[in-house]
């Protein structure tokens, strides 16, 4: 009796890390804990005004409010390159001939989208000049990328593979107990 219920225990182990194998790399990539980084990539459009005769104005700072120096800054439309500018020493830069649209700019650490009116047309809560602002890439977590750390490729393949990973855990488990399943005791033969 103690050798079925020591095998129904593993069984339900085993069952149980099947399950959270395949449930722990999903959840753990759909959670976010930084809201603003979750409209970033919703790409939420700000607007900003155009002067009359279509130019743009901003400024490209770092998340301490200090102004970065000659960085390009691209805006595209329809997924081509519309202009690429470079800011001036004290981050300032001014973007000429540009039609009211819908633009994404791309800037050291920054990549927004903005829709761009002209002076007729534009809503009361617009900006008059556009702030983009530098941040760092924020890379969550514990490991270095490889070559410093192989083991970071292995917790990638575990993510996106749950299956392939479930079922390597199930089989690590499940063929040493069936290997050593020598303590069943089978009935006799019958002569």
């Amino acid at each position: 009796m103690m050798s079925w219920c020591k095998a129904n225990a593993w069984r339900t182990l085993l069952v149980w890390m099947a399950i959270a194998t395949l449930v722990q790399p999903q959840s753990l990539l759909a959670v976010e804990a930084n809201p603003q980084s979750i409209s970033h990539r919703m790409a939420v459009p700000r607007d900003v005004v155009l002067t009359e005769d279509g130019v743009l104005t901003g400024h490209l700072i770092n998340l301490q409010g200090k102004s970065l120096a000659e960085s390009t800054i691209t805006l595209q439309s329809a997924g081509k390159v519309v202009a690429r500018v470079k800011a001036d020493r004290e981050g300032n830069f001014r973007v000429n001939k540009l039609r009211g649209g819908v633009y994404s700019v791309v800037a050291n650490g920054h990549q927004g989208v903005d829709r761009l009116w002209a002076p007729q047309t534009v809503p009361p809560a617009a900006r008059q000049a556009m702030t983009l602002v530098s941040q760092p890439e924020v890379v969550r977590g514990q490991f270095t990328p490889p070559p410093s750390n192989p083991f970071s490729t292995v917790g990638q393949f575990i993510a996106e593979h749950p299956v392939i990973t479930a079922s390597a855990v199930v089989a690590a488990i499940a063929i040493p107990l069936a290997l050593d399943d020598d303590d069943v005791v089978a009935p006799p033969a019958t002569p």
